[in-house]
């Protein structure tokens, strides 16, 4: 058989991948678009995002803010719900804490927090990984004109459904990818039966080792700010909204970011470097993935805590339950705060 040119690999390479190809045009398009449009006509959406209220939606986040660091507990006027989710906050940074000290200990005393498993590259590479993104990317936003055009009126209901439905597309595309191109298998991806219930148990002790670290963040952080979907939870009055945003972020969204940055993206940087530098190089890919500068640190702390448990225990399971317990208390934290406006 002959070798192949590069012209020649370079031309198989687009016939196979024509259809990836395209959908990462259509996002580079799509994306640079509203990018150029954001900056040619900043004063004008300033002068739009101030009629539609959203500076006095910041100020009452500033007071209800407020009035949360100054919680009583023990003041009737306070509600209940409220005063409880006060008290797991705080117990949780305090458990938090004690792990953070036990942890350094075991590291100091037995050189190492969790015996490792044996590095198996995967069927996959990069390219894999970006084509899934854009997937990911281009499923939000086709889904977000769809329904919004279905009901132009219900902006947040359109968002929170995109994102559910887009966040679907992704896992189906990434199993698509792994089994049927590259011919691997889901326990590549952390798909793993044996030690579930101590996967689950790490992910849970990792969220309550990372907390105080996101407390610290958010102390010694830039004033207050809040994201989209969290700002949706806590000023929308549609109930159905409000379940939507909720599945969106405890159960869709933790699935699809960690098949795609723990599951498939830290094993295929894993081909090209060590261990260590594919969890830091993941989770600032993670932290950069949520388009916040003021959460960057707070999500790449996240990101290489649950980068480290995906390494260690090479199951999907833990880095999963971290993820969704962290979303889990924040919504809870939310809700609590809704109370207080």
């Amino acid at each position: 058989m002959m070798e192949q040119t590069p012209e020649e690999l370079v031309m198989d390479f687009i016939k196979k991948e024509t259809f990836y190809l395209m959908v990462l045009l259509f996002v580079v398009i799509v994306v640079g678009t509203q990018t150029y449009h954001l900056f040619k006509h900043s004063e004008d959406l300033a002068t739009d995002v101030q009629t539609l209220g959203h500076d006095s939606d910041q100020n009452r986040l500033k007071k209800m803010e407020t009035r949360w660091a100054a919680l009583d507990v023990g003041n009737p006027l306070v509600p209940p719900f409220a005063g409880a989710v006060k008290q797991l906050e705080r117990m949780v940074l305090a458990i938090g804490g004690v792990i953070i000290v036990l942890a350094a200990l075991a590291w100091i005393v037995r050189g190492r927090l969790l015996q490792g498993h044996e590095l198996r590259l995967p069927a996959w590479g990069l390219w894999d990984v970006l084509k899934t993104a854009g997937m990911l990317a281009a499923g939000g936003l086709l889904f977000g004109l769809i329904f919004k055009s279905y009901d132009p009126e219900a902006k947040e209901t359109s968002h929170a459904l995109a994102q559910i439905f887009s966040g679907i597309l992704a896992v189906g595309v990434m199993i698509h990818v792994v089994l049927v191109e590259r011919g691997g298998r889901l326990r590549d991806l952390g798909f793993r039966r044996g030690g579930l219930r101590q996967s689950i148990a790490l992910g849970i002790l990792g969220v309550l080792f990372v907390m105080p670290f996101l407390a610290l963040f958010h102390y010694v952080g830039p004033e207050i700010t809040i994201q989209q979907p969290l700002h949706t939870l806590l000023f929308t009055r549609s109930k159905t909204t409000l379940a939507l945003a909720g599945v969106s972020a405890i159960i869709v969204a933790p699935i699809a970011e960690e098949l795609l940055f723990r599951g498939l993206l830290l094993p295929a940087l894993q081909r090209w470097m060590n261990r260590t530098a594919a969890i830091v190089l993941s989770a600032l890919f993670f932290a950069a993935g949520h388009i916040d500068l003021f959460v960057f640190l707070p999500m790449l702390a996240l990101g290489l805590v649950m980068g480290y448990l995906y390494d260690r225990t090479r199951s999907i399971a833990a880095p999963l339950a971290m993820h969704m317990t962290y979303n889990g208390l924040v919504i809870l934290g939310v809700f609590a705060r809704r109370t207080l406006l």
